[in-house]
C-alpha cells in the first residue's frame, strides 16, 4: 500500500507543464483546390435565411462557398513519463492564405430560372444586376472588373449583393456557372426565396 501510494504521488509531479507541448503541425498548406461549391442567402445581419419569403429590404447577399482540399496536418507530439495523462490543446495556422495553387476564374455566369423583370427574363443572364466580393472582404465590384483580374482564386468563396428586387415573379432561383482556369466547371441551383 505504501508503495502505490508513493508512485502516485510522484506521478502527479512527474508530468512536466512548464516545458509546453511541442505543437509543429508542420507548415500549414498555403493552398486549397477546388472541388465543389454550395450556396446560401444570407440576411443584412449576415444570418442565414430560413424561410422561403422576405422582405428585400431585408436581404443581404448569395453566398457561394467552395467545397476545398487542403493538404493534412503533422502534428509531432513529445512522450514524457508520468502516471498522468496530459492533454494540450494546440491551433494550426489557418490554411490556404494564398488562395488555390492552379485555379482562376476564368467565367461567372449567374442566370435567372424565373421572369426578373423586362429586360431579364427566365434563362437570362443576371451578372448586370449582381455585385461580387471574396468572402472576408469589403470591396464589392461587378463581375466583370472581378473578371479582369487574372490571378488565382483568393478565397474560399464569394458573395454576391443584388442591386433590385424582382418585378415580374416574386420568386428568385438562380442558376450559378462558374468555369476556372484548369476547365473544372461547377454549376449548382440556388433554393428557392420569394420577395414580399
Amino acid at each position: 500500500t505504501l508503495l502505490l501510494i508513493v508512485l502516485l504521488s510522484m506521478g502527479m509531479f512527474l508530468p512536466n507543464c512548464s516545458n509546453g507541448l511541442d505543437c509543429d503541425f508542420g507548415p500549414a498548406p498555403d493552398f486549397f483546390d477546388i472541388e465543389g461549391m454550395r450556396t446560401r442567402f444570407f440576411d443584412r445581419d449576415d444570418n442565414l435565411i430560413d424561410t422561403e419569403e422576405l422582405s428585400f429590404s431585408d436581404f443581404g447577399y448569395l453566398s457561394v462557398i467552395f467545397d476545398v482540399e487542403y493538404l493534412v496536418y503533422e502534428q509531432k507530439t513529445k512522450r514524457n513519463f508520468g502516471f498522468i495523462n496530459q492533454a494540450y490543446g494546440c491551433s494550426p495556422e489557418e490554411p490556404g492564405l494564398q488562395g488555390s495553387k492552379f485555379e482562376a476564374f476564368e467565367n461567372i455566369t449567374i442566370t435567372t430560372l424565373n421572369d426578373f423583370d423586362e429586360e431579364h427574363l427566365a434563362d437570362s443572364s443576371m451578372n448586370d444586376l449582381l455585385r461580387v466580393m471574396y468572402l472576408y472582404s469589403s470591396e464589392l465590384t461587378t463581375i466583370d472588373e472581378f473578371l479582369d483580374d487574372d490571378t488565382n482564386v483568393q478565397r474560399p468563396g464569394l458573395l454576391f449583393q443584388l442591386s433590385k428586387a424582382p418585378e415580374l415573379n416574386p420568386e428568385l432561383r438562380l442558376r450559378i456557372n462558374i468555369e476556372l482556369s484548369t476547365d473544372e466547371q461547377y454549376k449548382v441551383l440556388t433554393d428557392p426565396l420569394g420577395f414580399i
